[in-house]
């Protein structure tokens, strides 16, 4: 959909507010980036941003929301291409954990993987540990 579309329907639904709101929600026009299902974690002054690219799990590392604009992109895990989504980057137990869904190609086989940080960086390196509740 066009960002004209977008507008167009973003103001269309947002017409019941008071025009006072309705101002503010036109300066909404384009996300921060590019990327499928963000999801971020704060920890020790670090806003860590993990997004899937549909072959592997990317992280975007910066001090401010911002600043997760410009930040490097690297892949902090192959996790094959085999529609790799909805990734998640937690801290427990003195360890990065990602967890992330992947797509075996047969109908109903969706499952939830788990990868573990061999130490404290966010960026890895990261093991396959397995299904989640296979």
């Amino acid at each position: 959909m066009a960002i004209k579309s977008v507008r167009l329907v973003l103001l269309l639904a947002l017409s019941w507010l008071p025009p006072a709101y309705v101002g503010l929600a036109v300066c909404l026009t384009d996300p921060m980036m590019q990327g499928q299902d963000p999801q971020a974690e704060f920890k020790d002054g670090y806003y860590n941003l993990v997004q899937s690219d549909g072959c592997n799990i990317r992280l975007r590392r910066a001090t401010t929301l911002s600043g997760l604009v410009t930040a490097a992109n690297p892949v902090i895990y192959a996790a094959g291409c085999s529609n790799v989504w909805a990734p998640e980057i937690h801290w427990l137990t003195n360890r990065w954990y990602l967890y992330y869904s992947v797509d075996t190609g047969v109908g109903g086989a969706e499952r939830v993987h788990v990868a573990q940080s061999s130490g404290i960086n966010p960026s890895g390196p990261y093991a396959e540990l397995g299904v989640l509740n296979p």
